[in-house]
């Protein structure tokens, strides 16, 4: 068995001002936080949580994986639509949790192709994964070859590298 360890940790938190948030009319702090981990097989991990604070910095009005609110607070000029935050935003999109994909390159692409013809929707009767499922038997792509094995839609966890090119794109958002 061969045993994968984490050999470095990185995480950066940054704040990108103040949001009104409903239902409260007091301005409160909207902020990411990005974490990249290299681990001994020489993968790289990637994860973005983001929060919006109460005034205190006590409690969270909301958390986690709130990338929607804060594309939706720009888009109601609610939040400055930063080029670091705009940066962070679409690494967001492209590589958050990139160690648990639920389908290889082809059933993850088929898969965006199935949200932008609205062939998946959100909240449905349906779950995603039913939804995602049905699609992929639909066009052929639930079962393909992966690895040289039979690979079913969601059974498992593939790792999705990160080009270098985006890998050095998250390590300057850190820094800044």
């Amino acid at each position: 068995m061969n045993i994968i360890r984490i050999v470095e940790e990185k995480s950066k938190k940054i704040s990108f001002g103040k949001v009104v948030f409903p239902p409260y009319q007091k301005k409160k702090a909207c902020k990411v936080e990005l974490g990249l981990t290299t681990m001994s097989d020489g993968t790289t991990r990637f994860s973005i949580c983001g929060y919006i604070w109460n005034h205190l910095h006590t409690n969270i009005y909301k958390g986690g994986q709130i990338d929607e609110t804060i594309k939706a607070l720009i888009k109601e000029g609610e939040l400055e639509a930063s080029p670091l935050l705009l940066e962070v935003l679409e690494l967001w999109d492209k590589y958050h949790l990139n160690y648990l994909c639920p389908g290889t390159p082809e059933q993850e692409e088929a898969v965006q192709n199935g949200f932008e013809s609205g062939a998946i929707k959100r909240f449905q009767k349906e779950s995603f994964y039913e939804q995602m499922c049905a699609y992929l038997k639909s066009v052929g792509l639930y079962e393909v070859q992966y690895e040289g094995k039979p690979y079913r839609y969601g059974f498992g966890w593939i790792y999705r590298q990160i080009p270098q090119r985006d890998l050095n794109r998250i390590q300057e958002a850190m820094k800044g």
